[in-house]
């Protein structure tokens, strides 16, 4: 089975577990993170009028975490 196959296994099998009476906490352990690489040829993006360093920078923009905001509320935020 692939990595995701198996962490979609386990999941099922967690939430299974959590139903059971007195199982309180089930953690799932020698979980990988998935990674996407992406490899292309510097001469067909610049046949394509593109410049690495644009496309490296649109990817990052795509991935950016922005702040949602806060809510102070007297003490506690």
């Amino acid at each position: 089975l692939s990595h995701r196959a198996l962490k979609d296994l386990a999941t099922s099998l967690r939430a299974g577990l959590l139903t059971v009476k007195d199982v309180a906490k089930v953690d799932l352990v020698g979980q990988q993170d998935e990674k996407i690489y992406l490899e292309f040829s510097t001469q067909k993006v610049a046949a394509l009028g593109l410049d690495v360093g644009t496309l490296s920078q649109a990817l990052q923009a795509q991935n950016a975490l922005t702040p949602s905001g806060t809510v102070d509320a007297g003490p506690e935020r």
